[in-house]
């Protein structure tokens, strides 16, 4: 890991997710990350590494919870002792199952960790539940030599072998991953991997952006990735990515009270006070991603409605949508990512959500339930990208 700036409480960003991945792979970090922001869990789990680290000099390192020059080089060469070469092949020759153990026990484990079926970092030869409840998650997304999708038993025989050598042979390219995206499910990422295959870098960018926020209900997270609020920009006029406050909440409460109506306001506060929450509303996400890939000035800014006009895209066919265009109805707006799947700042109780185009249905977190939303009824090409 490279440091640009040091990392501490408060922070957001690309390079404070790669800091919890590593803090979680070295098993400081006891949760799988899903957020990328610099949260107590997270400096808890720092001042834990430091504690028992010492630096390049062999000083102990300052239990300051902050990662500077010291605390990077300790963490990558705690890193590079654990992390083994990537496995490019399973050789296959017995059938396994739970209860078994061996160098292909481990083998696999390994396999499935880093496609991200297997949920925590191997470190035993021996396939337990964890293994088997893996083997049948990656069963559930594949198909055999025929096409025929493979039996869910958790028994990797030489029809399960074949799938994931071929997975391995990576015959759709990974622009995303598990281990990038644990807020989306395993089936999705497949899905959605294969939709941005034929897709524009430009088409890509924007994807692979709007979906750090998304929750993804099939993912069964304990929580949002972030929050909406009504005239939030996911990026401002200086193209930093938003950070929702209880100060800026309680602001636009006063401003727009029928957003935060029956319970909102007060579960939006308590999630900003907990952890730094990207922020947006739908069309901001939708102007904060084109302002962040220099399609609009950083200034412009537009509704959901006028971004479904003639200004900024033309109608087309659901059945033509490609992974970056536009799906609208009156006042609201999501960014199609491929595979029949949206990424939307859904509204105050929901946050920005990963749905299904047709039968949309978004988790409320502030009463738990799954709501059924109305259907998209625009569907639009952006004039910005090929």
């Amino acid at each position: 890991m490279e440091l640009t700036r040091n990392l501490r409480r408060g922070d957001v960003g690309d390079d404070v997710w790669e800091l919890k991945q590593i803090l979680y792979k070295l098993g400081y970090l006891k949760v799988v990350p899903t957020k990328r922001s610099f949260g107590g869990d997270t400096e808890n789990a720092v001042e834990d590494f430091q504690a028992s680290h010492v630096d390049s000099t062999g000083k102990q390192l300052d239990t300051d919870g902050v990662v500077g020059p010291l605390t990077i080089w300790a963490l990558n060469k705690a890193y590079d002792e654990l992390t083994s070469p990537e496995i490019e092949f399973f050789d296959y020759s017995r059938q396994i199952q739970r209860g078994d153990v061996g160098e292909d026990v481990w083998a696999l484990k390994n396999i499935l960790y880093d496609m991200g079926y297997l949920k925590v970092v191997p470190t035993k030869k021996y396939f337990g539940d964890d293994t088997k409840e893996a083997v049948k998650a990656f069963q559930r997304t594949h198909v055999d030599s025929t096409g025929k999708q493979l039996d869910d038993d958790g028994v990797v025989g030489p029809l399960t072998a074949w799938a994931i050598n071929d997975a391995l042979t990576g015959t759709v390219s990974e622009i995303i991953t598990y281990t990038q995206y644990p807020n989306l499910s395993v089936a999705h990422i497949n899905a959605i991997n294969t939709a941005l295959q034929t897709a524009s870098a430009a088409r890509v960018a924007m994807v692979v952006e709007i979906l750090k926020y998304a929750y993804d209900d099939d993912a069964s997270l304990p929580g949002p990735q972030s929050l909406y609020c009504i005239g939030a920009n996911l990026y401002d006029t200086n193209l930093n990515l938003f950070i929702a406050t209880e100060a800026y909440l309680k602001k636009r409460a006063e401003a727009r009270p029928a957003y935060f109506t029956n319970g909102r306001l007060a579960w939006m506060i308590k999630q900003a006070n907990s952890e730094a929450f990207a922020c947006s509303d739908c069309s901001g996400a939708i102007i904060g991603l084109l302002r962040k890939f220099g399609y609009i000035s950083k200034t412009k800014d537009a509704t959901a409605n006028g971004l479904c006009g003639s200004g900024y895209s033309s109608s087309k066919k659901k059945s033509a949508l490609l992974p970056a265009d536009f799906v609208g109805k009156s006042g609201h707006i999501g960014l199609y990512v491929g595979a029949g799947l949206a990424a939307e700042f859904a509204g105050g109780a929901y946050g920005c959500q990963l749905t299904n185009i047709d039968k949309r249905k978004c988790r409320n977190f502030v009463d738990g339930s799954l709501d059924t939303m109305s259907d998209w009824t625009k569907y639009r090409a952006p004039k910005f990208y090929s």
